[in-house]
């Protein structure tokens, strides 16, 4: 099986604020992440983590108080 999946988030922070997002593919042997893509608007920098025991992938970004944007996609399978 293959799979394509998207989304967009939009956002605005009263002041200056930690956001932890959890929305990328996590990458083990059953699964394949073929491609994926990810955009900050206005371009942020990111903070990653990556859980040992389940391959989760999460981002950190600090939202500053103006509307942002953040938005990607993936494109994966089966592993094998």
């Amino acid at each position: 099986m293959k799979f394509s999946l998207g989304c967009s988030l939009v956002y605005r922070a009263k002041s200056l604020t930690p956001f932890v997002f959890n929305f990328e593919a996590a990458r083990f042997e059953a699964q394949t992440v073929q491609e994926e893509r990810l955009q900050l608007i206005p371009k942020t920098s990111i903070e990653r983590w990556t859980m040992p025991e389940s391959g989760n992938r999460y981002l950190r970004v600090l939202a500053r108080n103006e509307p942002a944007l953040a938005g990607g996609g993936v494109l994966g399978g089966e592993g094998g």
